[in-house]
């Protein structure tokens, strides 16, 4: 099989990551689960393949649910921005494809004074599926090669 994707293919699948980033900024979270399949499994690394463990928090989701309910809950009072490249898009089989993503995102404190921000980037690595006619999000492992955070002081 060709791993080359027919135009139509890529172009669906590039649609649904950009929205994937549109709806998690906006916090459209019903939307957001719309394209990630039940069975979803999400982990997050660093560059040295280990799983990343902040506050308490080990970056492993073993369903949907989780992976929507952690992240609704934990971008709540946050505003976010994620930019991802055009993608490398492999086919696996008739019925599934991967892709890589470059991803920088920016997070920060609601309003103009105070709080905090922070730049992190690196690349998702996905596995799609095609499910009765349309593509989902089957797995994602984000490798994360950076992630700074500042403070900013009342009026910065």
């Amino acid at each position: 099989m060709s791993a080359i994707l027919p135009y139509e293919i890529a172009e669906s699948l590039r649609l649904k990551k950009s929205q994937y980033c549109r709806y998690a900024d906006t916090h459209d979270w019903k939307s957001f689960a719309s394209l990630l399949l039940p069975s979803l499994t999400a982990t997050f690394t660093g560059l040295d393949g280990e799983i990343i463990t902040e506050g308490g928090v080990t970056y492993y989701f073993s369903t949907r649910a989780e992976f929507v309910s952690f992240f609704s809950n934990a971008l709540e009072t946050q505003q976010t921005i994620h930019v991802v490249g055009p993608g490398e898009l492999e086919r696996i089989s008739e019925d599934e494809v991967s892709a890589v993503w470059s991803v920088i995102y920016h997070a920060a404190s609601p309003g103009v004074a105070g709080g905090w921000s922070g730049t992190g980037g690196g690349q998702y690595h996905e596995v799609w599926k095609r499910v009765e006619g349309d593509w989902f999000m089957a797995s994602l492992k984000l490798v994360r090669g950076y992630w700074k955070v500042q403070g900013h002081g009342e009026g910065a």
